[in-house]
């Protein structure tokens, strides 16, 4: 009975509330690495941190023994600039450009002649994130173009929604009410800033996980759907220890697909 009381106390005072997802939990567990799992085929991605757990660098591991790694630097403890590196030579680098602590711009530049070919420019509105405009330089017009823009809507603080009226796509989320695992990384969300498209899960920007992505895709009178279902088992600090994924599309299905998140704890 004594060992019950101390297990249940330790549990107690390990994890705490998370009613409101701008608190964060008093839990450390940090997110050591996430195992992905299909048809017997294991990636592993490991993240790498400092003493103040800012992402330092991520390290995937696929068969065959093929690595991929990107890789932050920071100046006043805010991410400076991103590399995503592989076994072969960057071409590309993001510089964040900031007003106040939030994200104005990124800015996508070559390494061998420093010139900035895209830009991302970042609204916010009641210091939500409302908008991204992408941009890439032309030669033809020696002006950057518009290629793109997503526009986020919001429900109880978290992103119900994105837009991409260039290509008639709109994205809807349903989320948990467990815990993220990325929660106690500081600056993890830049990495999908840089790379948010209408595909993309957007949980990872959330306190909460993402349990269904519906994709709706408009083509003249046509319509596309693609919905991503997720379920997810928890540990007794609700941290998911571990998701299954399935891809449902018109005709076709992918899938389930299997993540392990390991912590340190």
């Amino acid at each position: 009975m004594r060992k019950i009381i101390v297990l249940m106390l330790y549990i107690i005072f390990s994890c705490s509330s998370h009613n409101d997802q701008n608190i964060r939990p008093s839990s450390e567990k940090i997110l050591e690495n996430i195992t992905f799992i299909y048809e017997g085929v294991d990636i592993i991605t490991d993240y790498t941190r400092d003493n103040d757990n800012n992402l330092l660098q991520t390290t995937t591991y696929q068969y065959g023994g093929y690595i991929t790694n990107s890789s932050f630097t920071y100046e006043n403890g805010l991410p400076d600039k991103y590399f995503p590196t592989s076994n072969q030579p960057f071409s590309l680098y993001y510089q964040v450009i900031y007003d106040s602590n939030n994200v104005s711009q990124i800015y996508g530049i070559n390494p061998s002649t420093n010139e900035i070919i895209s830009k991302q420019v970042f609204t916010y509105t009641n210091e939500k994130l409302t908008e991204i405009i992408y941009l890439n330089f032309s030669q033809a017009s020696n002006t950057f173009e518009v290629t793109n823009t997503l526009e986020f809507i919001y429900e109880n603080n978290l992103v119900s929604k994105i837009i991409c009226p260039e290509i008639n796509t709109y994205v809807v989320f349903e989320y948990d009410n467990k815990i993220n695992p990325f929660i106690n990384y500081n600056n993890l969300d830049l990495t999908y800033l840089i790379y948010t498209t209408t595909e993309n899960a957007w949980s990872n920007l959330n306190t909460y996980n993402n349990i269904i992505q519906q994709s709706t895709y408009e083509l003249d009178s046509d319509t596309f759907i693609s919905k991503k279902l997720w379920t997810y088992e928890y540990d007794e600090c609700d941290f998911p220890v571990s998701a299954t994924y399935t891809i449902y599309r018109t005709n076709s299905q992918e899938g389930p697909f299997n993540l392990q998140f390991n912590y340190n704890q």
